[in-house]
């Protein structure tokens, strides 16, 4: 039985009881452990706010990492000493980008807990943690990426590709696009949705994209529409040979029979193109940051590459997804020089 010292109080208490039962968090007078809870956070308000990737990926550190390591612990016992030694002992086996992500689920998890009234203040927002570097990502420059479209003209991925490169869009978004959201005589397409894993790990079209910028119209350049109405002929022609096990779904990049592709398949196909051409080693996400670049790189308005990117604001474009390449700074070096020399400094020159 709880007991208050002020009417305001208990008042506070019963608001958090209705709040948290609504939202399916159990109510045990504090006896909950954190791994119960969190099973209980990420059916409810995790998965209301968060992508479905991102719910997948947080259920399987919290088994593998989490749950072992504080799991018994009761939510209003969890102190900050407790999850900056968590932390700490991750460094060994965890990249940077894991360690980072188990942080994040520590913060979001406890502030629910806190504004539930499972406990009074959120202990992960003073851990002192791990000091891990944000990764670089690859980006090609103008004269890798061209080397790249002019030896993939030929490559069954093609239209990928091409699509990916010049549109900047997620790999998880192509994979998703059905030919009902391609307007080849227009040259656009829509962005309606992303291909996601559920919990269970199996492959789903979502009805949405990551983010509501995400819903988008994107514009095609001519080789790009060019590429796919040859995908989408090679398409039908390999549709008819398996006519009995083709699934009519009108996914634009599906597998050999119509399914949808798990985003593996073509990482592993774009490494593969990227040893054989000898050119750096390249993501399908890094394509949209070599997208990114050389769009900013050419002078474009932040605002459009933005909006091409689905982002909502085009300062996350500049400093998280535009890199120069080698040559461009040193391009850029140079015309600042040249720039900066009067005529009296050149003839000394």
């Amino acid at each position: 039985m709880a007991s208050f010292s002020t009417k305001k109080e208990a008042e506070l208490w019963l608001a958090a009881q209705a709040t948290a039962r609504s939202e399916g968090i159990r109510i045990d007078s504090g006896k909950q452990t954190y791994e119960a809870f969190l099973q209980e956070w990420l059916d409810g308000p995790a998965s209301r706010r968060l992508h479905p990737n991102s719910v997948r990926c947080y259920a399987t550190l919290i088994h593998s990492r989490i749950a072992p390591a504080l799991g018994q612990i009761k939510v209003k016992e969890l102190t900050t000493a407790a999850l900056e030694r968590f932390l700490h002992a991750q460094e060994p086996t965890a990249s940077p980008a894991t360690i980072r992500t188990l942080g994040a689920i520590l913060r979001r998890s406890l502030r629910d807990a806190e504004r539930l009234g499972l406990r009074g203040n959120n202990p992960a927002l003073l851990v002192d943690g791990p000091r891990v570097p944000k990764q670089e990502v690859t980006a090609w420059g103008d004269a890798d990426s061209r080397r790249f479209l002019i030896a993939i003209a030929t490559e069954p991925d093609n239209a990928l590709w091409r699509l990916l490169l010049t549109s900047g869009m997620r790999i998880g978004e192509a994979l998703a696009l059905r030919w009902s959201d391609l307007d080849l005589d227009s040259a656009t397409l829509q962005i309606r949705r992303t291909l996601t894993r559920s919990r269970a790990g199996a492959l789903v079209v979502g009805t949405s994209t990551k983010t509501p910028s995400g819903l988008r119209s994107v514009p095609l350049d001519t080789m790009t529409v060019a590429s796919l109405r040859v995908h989408r002929q090679a398409q039908r022609e390999a549709s008819m040979k398996v006519r009995d096990l083709w699934e009519a779904g009108d996914l634009i990049f599906p597998d050999t029979i119509g399914r949808p592709v798990d985003s593996a398949t073509p990482l592993r196909r774009l490494r593969r193109l990227c040893q054989e051409l000898a050119l750096p080693p390249i993501t399908t996400h890094a394509l949209r940051h070599t997208c990114a670049s050389l769009l900013i790189a050419a002078g474009e308005n932040p605002r459009a590459a933005a909006e091409l990117l689905g982002h909502l604001d085009p300062s996350v474009t500049l400093t998280t997804y535009a890199r120069a390449a080698p040559e461009q700074r040193r391009g850029a070096v140079d015309r600042l020089g040249h720039s900066l020399q009067g005529p009296e400094i050149r003839e000394v020159v």
